[in-house]
């Protein structure tokens, strides 16, 4: 078992262990994989479904954390781009709405988005419409 918990938490573990480790009946031991850094996505997408609740809410921690930094990185393709401002979370449409590299048309999808933060980011991207303040509702009628 402690074999095991040190693979688990070893940031050197092959990946394929890690997605073996967590299937394990141990929930410290799955959680402890969902803490790992190099535990893949698709291991980290099983373990947000996991029925204890820190395992879970590690995983999804780990996947937003990942998501965001995405979102905010320059060097992510556009068409990612663009479905990062899709979803469902407005931290992460508000890090695309921020992110330089983000093209036009995913910028102006979020000059009208419904959460304030987000629309007054992509109002500020040097991409932003010129339409952009005044369909944002960022300004006095």
């Amino acid at each position: 078992m402690r074999l095991q918990h040190a693979q688990a938490q070893d940031r050197n573990t092959d990946p394929s262990v890690l997605d073996d480790l967590a299937g394990s009946d141990d929930p410290g031991e799955r959680l402890l994989v969902a803490l790992n850094p190099s535990t893949p996505d698709e291991t980290l997408d099983r373990l947000a479904g996991d029925e204890h609740p820190q395992v879970a809410e590690a995983a999804s921690s780990r996947l937003l954390q990942r998501t965001l930094f995405a979102a905010q990185d320059p060097s992510t393709p556009p068409e990612t781009l663009g479905l990062m401002a899709g979803s469902s979370n407005a931290e992460v449409r508000w890090a695309v709405a921020c992110n330089p590299s983000a093209p036009t048309q995913v910028i102006e999808a979020l000059v009208t988005d419904a959460d304030p933060e987000v629309r007054a980011a992509a109002v500020e991207h040097p991409n932003a419409p010129s339409w952009g303040t005044a369909g944002a509702g960022l300004v006095a009628d």
